[in-house]
């Protein structure tokens, strides 16, 4: 799977711990083997414990000592406009649209139990617009950028509101960048499928 060296935009998508991450890593690694020596790699995570902790210094090791990493966990657009790299891989945009959601909605129980209809529009309408925000951030920054996402729509329904607007808003998130994406891949156990 090799890539062109004109700029980009691949999603790619998948279940937990499907190998969405080590492809990005390797669809990335292609490009600085041909001469992109700016790599940036944006996490969206904040880790809060020690088992995250653990997870993000296994992610950094996997990635070469070229890479420079920043963390930003809900102002992806803005970082874009204002930041040089290439390739770029954001991972993740699950992650992203949580923070983005959280940062809507004040969580305590009742929120997650009981969604008014204007809070959830409100989520839906923030995401959207910061979706588009971070489609023509990438599509400016004229680099090879590689979102990572996951697939959420293969499982069950989640049982609280909280939960299906989650899943409903990164449905359409996917959607929107899988239409503007040059590539769109789909993992499933360390297997790749374009479509």
């Amino acid at each position: 799977m090799s890539i062109e060296h004109a700029s980009s935009l691949t999603l790619i998508t998948g279940g937990a711990r499907s190998g969405k991450s080590t492809l990005a890593l390797n669809l990335a690694e292609e490009l600085i083997s041909s001469g992109f020596d700016n790599p940036l790699f944006i996490a969206t995570l904040q880790p809060e414990d020690p088992e995250m902790d653990y997870r993000v210094e296994r992610h950094k090791k996997q990635r070469s000592q070229s890479w420079q990493t920043i963390e930003e966990s809900i102002h992806l657009p803005e970082l874009l406009e204002t930041t040089i790299g290439n390739p770029i891989i954001i991972d993740c945009i699950s992650i992203w649209v949580t923070n983005l959601i959280f940062s809507t909605i004040d969580l305590d129980i009742e929120s997650i139990e009981i969604l008014d209809q204007e809070s959830m529009d409100r989520c839906e309408t923030l995401v959207a617009s910061q979706t588009e925000r971070l489609i023509d951030a990438a599509r400016e920054s004229k680099a090879h950028v590689f979102y990572v996402t996951n697939e959420v729509g293969f499982g069950i329904v989640p049982s609280t509101p909280i939960g299906r607007l989650f899943r409903d808003i990164l449905g359409h998130t996917n959607q929107t960048i899988a239409q503007a994406a040059d590539r769109t891949f789909l993992t499933i156990a360390g297997k790749t499928l374009e479509l």
